[in-house]
């Protein structure tokens, strides 16, 4: 038994220098070259503590970390290791001990909000400087850019100017949409996350951990009251003059707009796999859904008002 034990705990080391050596690598390939990739990051970790146990999942975030610090820069290590370390231990430590898949989801998520949050408050404290302030002046600079270029077609002042000013609306309302990325932000990582961990896992032999199509997505029936009265609310805060009720009321309607949204793309790629169409036809109709978000929104609505799928309630 100590002979097995002593074996399994060498496999385990071994799997956790190998997993701290080639991610460390894979976060340089996206800090440098694909940024997109880095969602990937936590996965090997969650995969390396359901395997051996959360400590080595931690001790190869750690090294991890440290290692990407001194190879770019203190700093940069640490976000990571907030943004996606605290996300990787809840992952492994809830999939280890069979938590329920909804109960998965809804705590990482929230440990995923947090952790995004507590990057950004780090973010601003070192920097001395806001995130949205940088932000802002990121956008000026790219707005600046754009407008000399204009300057170099051949256009009238005016039409410089409508141009200018509809670029400037633009991009101040990325700016008031800020808290509704953090929140779509923290939703999609969480998903993809577990996604890429539960595939993983289960080429390892974990079969116990399944992981519900997206097709059988479901909002619950209360969410259409709940949307109204959020709505309802932020207008009630407009009268009582509350500060930002602009950017609140804009941000609810966001998020109301995209769960909906949600579930009318697992509507449609619902009725995608019942009608059996080849994939590179799945894939264009994803995509065309995603351009029209507003048409799939709509979508969504019906579905949750007269269940298209007829979905049990169990879904």
């Amino acid at each position: 038994m100590g002979i097995l034990n002593l074996g399994e705990k060498t496999r385990a080391i071994a799997e956790t220098s190998i997993t701290t050596t080639l991610m460390v690598a894979f976060a340089l390939i996206g800090l440098y070259f694909i940024p997109t990739v880095i969602i990937f990051f936590p996965i090997p970790f969650i995969v390396i503590g359901v395997r051996h146990g959360t400590k080595y999942n931690i001790l190869a975030l750690i090294a991890s970390s440290l290692l990407i610090g001194v190879l770019t820069n203190l700093i940069i290590g640490l976000l990571m290791f907030i943004t996606f370390g605290f996300l990787s231990i809840s992952f492994s430590y809830m999939l280890k001990r069979k938590f329920k898949q909804n109960n998965v989801l809804i705590f990482s998520f929230g440990v995923a909000l947090v952790s995004i949050l507590l990057s950004i408050t780090m973010f601003d404290v070192i920097s001395g400087t806001s995130l949205i302030e940088s932000m802002e002046g990121y956008l000026n600079d790219v707005l600046t850019m754009q407008v000399e270029g204009l300057k170099g077609l051949d256009i009238s002042s005016y039409e410089l100017s409508q141009m200018e000013d509809y670029m400037k609306s633009l991009f101040d309302y990325m700016l008031v949409l800020f808290p509704f990325f953090i929140l779509t932000s923290a939703i999609v990582t969480t998903y993809v996350v577990y996604w890429g961990a539960v595939v993983v896992l289960r080429r390892f032999g974990y079969k116990n951990i399944t992981l519900a199509k997206f097709k059988l997505f479901n909002l619950p029936k209360h969410i259409i009251l709940g949307s109204v009265i959020m709505i309802l609310g932020s207008i009630i805060i407009k009268y009582i003059k509350v500060l930002y009720f602009e950017s609140i009321f804009i941000n609810i309607t966001a998020i109301i707009i995209f769960v909906f949204f949600l579930q009318g793309l697992a509507v449609i790629i619902y009725f995608m796999d019942k009608f059996k169409l080849n994939k590179v036809l799945k894939v264009i109709l994803v995509i065309l859904a995603i351009i029209n978000s507003a048409v799939i929104s709509l979508v969504g609505l019906i579905d949750v008002l007269f269940n298209l799928r007829k979905l049990g309630k169990s879904n």
